[in-house]
């Protein structure tokens, strides 16, 4: 029997009371199918918005990092504004299971290292970004390598760059003037932010093996820059941001046939 395991945002306060109560009414349901334990999971059922979405994904990819047998299906209900990933409200789980496309999704993996040493390893479903601190008027001074099939050297010089997997390519990364591009695309996208003659020349798809290496020019001096991951709390003062797309994390998302994703929506 496939088991189901349904999906809590741990920060019960955003939590809508819409999606509190659609998750409660799928448990009761569905209680003898429900299990606790995403181990033994089939499916993770995800009530919310996108946000949740995101938060879902990455509690899956970091218990993936220690139990890589654990691939459930994930698959969301909208109770939240635009939903690109999610899937209109459906009382049979089932149904929608069996209509439902897939997509495998691998999330960037950024290694941050600050001014002072210290590394970080962050995780990102949408995008990683490095900008300007708010703090200081100068725009950052970023120097961008990247290494695989499509190698390219440049100095950005903005309010910094962006590295955006398909899901995010269609948020963020379209709003600071990308292209939006397919969400089962092996690619990702490299995106400056408010420079333009950067952009003209490194701007776009890259194939997902690609990697990328961001290094703070006058780190720490008079222009200093955060590293920021699917807008989780950010790292100051950086000094260095290598991306990769991480294939050892793989998590099927099911799209049903009114899901924007399907449809390569873009805003």
């Amino acid at each position: 029997m496939d088991l189901i395991y349904f999906y809590k945002n741990p920060n019960s306060s955003r939590e809508k009371a819409t999606a509190a109560a659609a998750r409660k009414l799928a448990e009761a349901r569905y209680a003898s199918q429900r299990t606790g334990d995403l181990r033994q999971a089939s499916y993770v059922c995800v009530f919310g918005g996108d946000g949740t979405m995101l938060g879902a994904l990455k509690t899956i990819a970091e218990y993936q990092r220690k139990h890589p047998q654990c691939q459930p299906k994930v698959i969301g209900f909208n109770y939240g504004d635009v939903g690109f990933l999610m899937n209109q409200p459906i009382a049979d789980l089932h149904t929608l299971f069996k209509k439902a496309d897939t997509v495998v999704l691998h999330p960037l993996e950024a290694h941050i290292t600050d001014e002072n040493g210290e590394q970080y390893k962050r995780l990102a479903f949408n995008e990683v970004v490095v900008r300007r601190s708010s703090a200081s008027e100068q725009s950052c001074q970023l120097d961008v390598l990247t290494k695989g099939e499509r190698p390219i050297h440049d100095i950005v010089k903005g309010d910094g760059i962006m590295v955006s997997a398909p899901v995010g390519s269609h948020a963020y990364y379209y709003d600071a003037g990308g292209e939006p591009f397919d969400i089962r695309a092996p690619m990702i996208g490299l995106q400056p932010i408010c420079d333009r003659a950067s952009a003209r020349k490194i701007a776009g798809t890259y194939p997902d093996t690609q990697k990328i290496q961001i290094n703070v020019l006058n780190h720490n001096q008079k222009r200093p820059a955060y590293a920021n991951t699917d807008n989780d709390e950010r790292i100051d003062n950086v000094f260095r941001c290598d991306v990769v797309v991480n294939k050892k994390i793989s998590i099927p998302l099911l799209m049903g046939p009114l899901c924007p994703a399907r449809g390569g929506y873009s805003r």
